[in-house]
C-alpha cells in the first residue's frame, strides 16, 4: 500500500511518510477539530440536536404528541456521540502521552512521528471492518427487539429509517474504538519493551503513557455509569453481563499494558540497590581494615560516608516503581471504577439469588 505524506500547513519540513491513510473515524474527528470553537461545545450541540431528533422522529410520524419528549429517547443521544467523543479524546491524550514518553525512545525525529501516527490514527481497514460489524449489529438488534428503541408502536417508515442509520452511525463508533483501544494498549507494551533505559529520579517519562491507559480506563467506565443509569430499570440479563465484563475490561485496560515498564523500573531499582549494596560493604570493609591497623583516628570520614550511603539506600527503596504518579491508581479506583462495580456487582447479585 503506497505511504502517504502529512505536513502541518505551516510546516517547511518535508512530509513524513506515514505507513497507512487513517479511518474514516480519524478523517471525522480532524473535522470536528477544523470546526470553530472547542470540540466539547459541537459534541454537546450535537446531543441537544441527537435529544430533538429523536423525540421530533415521533412527532412527525404521529406516534408521539407533538412537544412531548420521552425521557429514555433523550438519553439515547447520548449513546450517538460518546464513542466518537471517547475516541477524539483518547487520540489527543495519546499524542500528548508520547510526546512525554518520547525521551525514552532512540527514535529519530521521522521515525517518532510515525509511531505516534500509528499510536493516533486508526488503519482505513480497520475503519472498514468497524463499519461492517456496526452495520451487522444495527441490522440485528433492531431486527429482534425493536421495542427497546419504540419501533413497536410507530407507525410510518422513517422513525425506521432514521434509528437505523443512527444505529449503524453509533455501533460502527463503537467497534472503531474498541479497535482502536485494543492497538494503542498493543502499542503502549511494545512502546515500553523498547525501552533499554529508565531513571527512577526521572520518573516523568517512564509515566507518560499511563495517563492514556487510565483515561482509557475511566471512559470505559463512564460508558458503565451511562448505561447503567440510561437503563437501570429495565435493563437485560444480558447487558448486564456486558456492563460488568466492560467493568473488568476496565481494569485490564488500565494495568496490563504497564506491566512491562513495572518490571523495567524494578530492574533499574535492584540494580541500584545492588551497587549501593556493593558501595555501604566496601566502606565497611574499609573501616574494619582501619581498625585492624590500628588507625581509628580517620576512621571519622568512612563514618560519615558510610551513614550516606545508608541513607542512600533508603531513599532508593523508598522510590515506587509503579508506572504511573502516587495518586493514580487510588484515585482511579476509590473515585470511578470501585463504586461502580460494586454497584454492578450487587445488581449481578440480584439478579442471581
Amino acid at each position: 500500500m503506497p505511504e502517504t505524506g502529512i505536513i502541518s500547513p505551516k510546516s517547511t519540513q518535508p512530509p513524513v511518510q506515514v505507513p497507512y491513510p487513517g479511518s474514516w473515524i480519524d478523517r471525522l474527528v480532524q473535522a470536528i477539530d477544523r470546526l470553530p470553537g472547542p470540540a466539547w461545545l459541537f459534541y454537546v450541540v450535537m446531543f441537544v440536536t441527537g435529544a430533538l431528533l429523536n423525540n421530533a422522529i415521533r412527532w412527525l410520524d404521529g406516534s408521539l404528541a407533538a412537544g412531548e419528549f420521552i425521557p429514555i429517547r433523550v438519553a439515547d443521544a447520548g449513546y450517538y456521540i460518546f464513542f466518537i467523543a471517547l475516541y477524539h479524546h483518547l487520540r489527543r491524550i495519546a499524542r500528548r502521552s508520547f510526546k512525554n514518553f518520547q525521551p525514552l525512545l532512540n527514535a529519530p525525529g521521522a521515525e517518532a512521528e510515525k509511531i505516534e501516527y500509528r499510536l493516533t490514527t486508526l488503519p482505513r481497514r480497520f475503519g472498514w471492518l468497524a463499519f461492517a460489524l456496526g452495520l451487522a449489529l444495527a441490522i440485528i438488534t433492531l431486527q429482534t427487539d425493536p421495542a427497546s428503541f419504540g419501533l413497536d408502536i410507530v407507525k410510518t417508515i422513517w422513525p425506521f429509517v432514521y434509528l437505523y442509520i443512527l444505529s449503524i452511525f453509533t455501533f460502527s463508533s463503537m467497534f472503531a474504538l474498541l479497535i482502536q483501544i485494543i492497538r494503542q494498549l498493543w502499542l503502549v507494551n511494545f512502546l515500553h519493551q523498547q525501552v533499554t533505559q529508565v531513571n527512577l529520579f526521572q520518573l516523568t517519562s517512564a509515566h507518560a503513557l499511563a495517563d492514556l491507559t487510565a483515561r482509557t480506563g475511566i471512559g470505559l467506565v463512564l460508558f458503565v455509569v451511562f448505561s447503567g443509569l440510561t437503563e437501570s430499570t429495565n435493563i437485560s440479563d444480558l447487558n448486564l453481563y456486558f456492563l460488568v465484563i466492560i467493568g473488568v475490561l476496565a481494569v485490564i485496560v488500565f494495568v496490563a499494558p504497564l506491566l512491562g515498564m513495572r518490571n523495567r523500573l524494578d530492574a533499574e531499582k535492584e540494580r541500584l540497590l545492588s551497587a549501593a549494596d556493593e558501595r555501604i560493604q566496601l566502606t565497611i570493609s574499609r573501616i574494619h581494615a582501619r581498625v585492624d591497623a590500628d588507625e581509628q583516628g580517620v576512621i571519622g570520614d568512612l563514618q560519615a560516608t558510610l551513614s550516606t550511603l545508608i541513607e542512600e539506600r533508603k531513599f532508593i527503596q523508598a522510590i515506587s516503581t509503579l508506572p504511573w504518579e502516587p495518586g493514580t491508581l487510588r484515585g482511579f479506583a476509590s473515585t470511578v471504577l470501585l463504586p461502580i462495580l460494586l454497584w454492578l456487582v450487587t445488581r449481578l447479585l440480584e439478579r442471581l439469588i
